[in-house]
């Protein structure tokens, strides 16, 4: 297992450093990261014995270094590194340490990654012991999924109370943990309830064209309710998402003063502050940056799919399941 991993990444490498993608080391520290309520960070503290301490985070993606890069001209990039988050599963497919493909390319948006993915799914099909990589992928959208897998439909369901009519029909019962929910929160119950399970597990799916009311830093589709984003499934488990990256100055600055509202409550019930943020980071959108598309690949959950392994021990070295 060790050998296919070190060859899988080194293959990986291989297929963007060929594509002119120039490959990046950013911080696993900083001081600041981009808010988003639905993940928890590790935190920490710098001690120095003259400029005093301060809080750090270990980065739950490169995300917020890698658009600085994109910001100063660096072009596509690439990155292979260790990612973190906290309040999370530990388990066969889940540890808080874990490795991450992250790309960025310049001048496309998410359907050409979609492509690239492809691509590169079929660039490590020799590697693929199961033969899902080498079959036809399915793609569709979010909202063909709900009603293919559940029969809901996900356009008719743009309203908060018609969406809680779906899940109170799926679930036959009406909680006080339905009512008091969110758009996003029903829209997840039903999704991992009813469609995720069911999506096909021999062959690569996309899912595309995600809800906007999910909200992220991936473009607004036009007249739609939908944004320019995707994910794909191997083995029937999440593996990478994609956005074409919201490079409006104002739409960045409304999505950090949005988020950073919502991360006390977040918050509210663990004993860490909510992360820190730069809320001059939207100042990058000032300047013309350029039109982007961002993706991030869980590696280890890749070898697993390729290898036929069920469980992440042993496709990584020393989780956290050991210990605990």
């Amino acid at each position: 297992m060790l050998r296919t991993r070190s060859s899988v990444i080194r293959r990986i490498r291989d297929f963007f450093t060929l594509q002119d993608y120039l490959e990046v080391q950013t911080p696993v520290l900083s001081p600041d990261l981009i808010p988003e309520p639905s993940i928890i960070p590790f935190q920490t503290r710098m001690h120095h014995p003259f400029r005093g301490s301060r809080e750090l985070y270990l980065v739950p993606s490169p995300e917020v270094h890698m658009k600085k890069l994109l910001s100063w001209g660096s072009g596509s990039i690439f990155q292979i590194g260790t990612c973190f988050r906290n309040q999370e599963q530990i388990g066969h497919l889940h540890n808080p340490e874990f490795t991450m493909l992250e790309w960025y390319t310049m001048h496309a948006d998410f359907l050409d990654s979609l492509e690239m993915m492809k691509d590169l799914l079929s660039d490590l099909s020799s590697f693929d012991e199961a033969g899902i990589c080498s079959r036809d992928p399915v793609v569709m959208t979010v909202s063909e999924a709900c009603w293919n897998y559940a029969r809901f439909d996900l356009e008719h369901c743009q309203d908060i109370d018609m969406l809680r009519e779906a899940v109170e029909s799926k679930e036959h019962v009406e909680t006080e943990a339905i009512r008091s929910a969110t758009w996003e929160e029903l829209f997840h119950r039903l999704f991992l309830t009813w469609v995720e399970p069911e999506l096909p597990a021999d062959r690569p799916c996309f899912l595309t064209h995600y809800p906007r009311q999910i909200d992220c830093l991936a473009k607004d589709i036009p007249g739609t309710p939908w944004k320019e984003r995707w994910e794909v499934y191997l083995s029937g488990r999440e593996l990478a998402n994609c956005f074409s990256e919201e490079i409006s100055y104002d739409k960045v600055a409304s999505y950090y003063c949005r988020s950073s509202v919502e991360l006390p409550g977040r918050y509210r019930d663990l004993p860490e502050p909510p992360p820190l943020v730069d809320h001059s980071f939207p100042e990058l959108y000032r300047s013309d940056h350029g039109s982007c598309s961002g993706t991030a690949l869980g590696v280890d959950r890749l070898i697993m799919a390729l290898t036929g392994a069920q469980d992440i021990r042993g496709v990584i070295l020393f989780p956290l399941s050991d210990i605990l």
